[in-house]
C-alpha cells in the first residue's frame, strides 16, 4: 500500500525520409539512353524504391529514359513512411547537325518570342517534327511542320535561350534561339 513507481522512457523519431534523384542526360537528342539513380536518407531502413512504371522492378537505378517524359520515383521505408519525387531527364544542350536537312532559318533571331521557322528550298509537302526546348532541356513547343514556313509564339515562355530541333526523314538539326 502506498508504493509508487516512476518509469521514464524516451522515444526517438527517425530523421525525415529524403529521396534524391540524380539523372544522367542523353548522349544525343534522338536517343532514349538517359538514366536516373535514386538515393535515400533518413527514415528507417530497409527502403523500397518504386519507379511507378509497369514491368520495371524496384531498385535504385532506372535506365533507358527519354527526354520530354516525366518520371516518378516513390520510396517506402521500414516504418511505411513514403516520399515521392517527380523528374525529367534533360536533352543534350548544344548544337548538332546531321546531313540531309535543308538549311533552315529562324526569323528573326534574336526575337521577342514570336518568330517563323523558314526552310528554304524544302519541298512544300516535306514533313518535319519541330521541337523547342528550354536551356534546361524541358520541351516547350512541339509541332509537325508541313511546307516552307511555320510561325511559332513562345511569348508565354518568357526570355531566355532555347534550342529548336528539327527532325526529318533524312536527319536532325538543332539551332540556338534567343528570346529577349
Amino acid at each position: 500500500m502506498g508504493c509508487t513507481t516512476d518509469i521514464s522512457d524516451s522515444i526517438t523519431a527517425p530523421t525525415p525520409l529524403v529521396l534524391t534523384i540524380t539523372t544522367q542526360g542523353l548522349s544525343s537528342s534522338d536517343t532514349c539512353d538517359g538514366t536516373a539513380t535514386a538515393s535515400v536518407s533518413g527514415g528507417e531502413p530497409p527502403y523500397t524504391i518504386d519507379w511507378n512504371i509497369i514491368g520495371v522492378p524496384p531498385g535504385p537505378t532506372l535506365p533507358n529514359l527519354c527526354s520530354g517524359t516525366t518520371y516518378t520515383a516513390t520510396v517506402l521505408d521500414g516504418n511505411s513512411c513514403m516520399v515521392t519525387n517527380t523528374f525529367m531527364v534533360g536533352n543534350v544542350v548544344g548544337i548538332s547537325h546531321r546531313a540531309g536537312i535543308t538549311p533552315v532559318q529562324i526569323l528573326p533571331n534574336p526575337n521577342t518570342g514570336q518568330f517563323s521557322l523558314v526552310s528554304n528550298g524544302m519541298s512544300p509537302d516535306a514533313k518535319l517534327r519541330v521541337i523547342v526546348y528550354r536551356s534546361d532541356g524541358r520541351t516547350v513547343f512541339v509541332a509537325d511542320k508541313i511546307g516552307d514556313r511555320l510561325p511559332i509564339d513562345l511569348t508565354p515562355m518568357g526570355p531566355g535561350v532555347y534550342y529548336l530541333q528539327i527532325r526529318g526523314p533524312k536527319g536532325l538539326l538543332t539551332k540556338k534561339l534567343i528570346v529577349q
